[in-house]
């Protein structure tokens, strides 16, 4: 809320609303760029969050593709222990197979950390999930996932 009254305050300084002359002093153009510039300390760290956490759901959802994909070539999902690679290095047991993505090796998540693949247990409803635990590394509340099945 600070931060919207902050944007306010310094559209007003620079319009001149709040300038009692007919132009703006050495000392409110001063008070604005402060503002301004601390504005900016404020967002570019909140919009480079929410980019990096936009770039990994995409990445995410590339993968569950990928993983669709496979399944309808393969049959089956890839293990546990095949893991995220199976798209892109062939697994023995898949005479269908083929690369899914088009890449030499697993891309990391945007903090540089290994996207984690499991597959839950028989009674989920999910065939797959994907996780990518973020900047903090360990597993949260505001972690970044997908899970799929398979397509219907």
């Amino acid at each position: 809320m600070l931060v919207a009254w902050l944007i306010v305050l310094g559209v007003l300084l620079l319009m001149g609303v709040l300038s009692m002359g007919a132009g703006n002093t050495c000392a409110e153009t001063i008070v604005t760029v402060g503002i301004l510039a601390l504005l900016a300390v404020i967002a570019v760290p909140i919009l480079g969050s929410a980019l990096e956490r936009a770039k990994a759901k995409h990445e995410l959802e590339d993968f569950a593709a990928a993983l669709n994909h496979f399944y309808e070539d393969c049959g089956r999902y890839p293990t546990a222990d095949e893991g995220l690679d199976a798209l892109i290095v062939k697994p023995d047991a898949c005479a269908a197979w083929k690369s899914y993505l088009d890449v030499d090796s697993i891309p990391q998540d945007p903090w540089g950390n290994e996207y984690v693949y499991s597959r839950p247990a028989s009674d989920s409803t999910a065939a797959f999930t994907i996780n990518s635990n973020g900047p903090e590394l360990e597993e949260s509340e505001d972690d970044i996932s997908i899970s799929g099945g398979p397509p219907r």
